[in-house]
């Protein structure tokens, strides 16, 4: 197993290093995270953060495949206002991600309107002290759907994505998936 692992490593990073278009995007901006339950999250609240990542991409042209990392860092405490930095107990997540990025329409290198979807991987690392509804405990991993419009203005990107959870974030408790909308900045080079 391990032999294949490392084989599976090296043909993919071959495969980005030999099909990628050149360059990498990377970005920061806001998050706000929504649980599903209104016990967990209160109409018209969320949790705010900020997140940070790095996606590449595979194949030249309108269609391409792309994936990549996002580090989340989001406040437990359902809020009514957005605040990045101004929270106690803090959620982490790391997604990993995978899928099709779309160029809908450019002007040479100037301008580009691009869509994207994605299946995410989403790691759950909680504050040790966070024990959300008593014994239950947030769920080690979840899973979601990513869907995003971004513009490129020369090497800079503005990117807004929607991401729905498919899986229960806290254990045992039916309708605590946790959707995101995120907005960024960033750089494509």
């Amino acid at each position: 197993m391990k032999s294949f692992i490392i084989t599976f490593i090296v043909f993919f990073v071959a495969n980005i290093i030999l099909f990628s278009q050149p360059g990498m995007h990377v970005y920061v901006g806001p998050s706000f995270a929504t649980n599903n339950s209104t016990e967990f999250t209160k109409d018209g609240f969320y949790h705010p953060g900020y997140h940070a990542g790095a996606d590449f991409r595979i194949n030249s042209g309108a269609t391409y495949f792309l994936g990549g990392l996002q580090y989340h860092e989001t406040s437990h405490e359902d809020l009514a206002s957005y605040s990045y930095k101004n929270y106690t107990n803090k959620v982490r997540w790391l997604k990993g991600r995978f899928g099709l990025g779309y160029t809908v329409f450019s002007i040479k290198n100037i301008f580009k309107l691009r869509a994207k979807t994605l299946g995410s991987i989403d790691m759950i690392y909680p504050e040790a002290s966070i024990n959300p509804f008593g014994d239950n405990r947030y769920n080690g991993a979840t899973a979601s759907g990513v869907l995003g419009l971004g513009i490129d203005l020369g090497p800079v990107t503005l990117d807004a994505e929607f991401h729905k959870n498919f899986v229960n974030a806290i254990n045992m408790i039916k309708g605590t998936s946790i959707d995101f909308w995120i907005f960024n900045v960033g750089f494509f080079f």
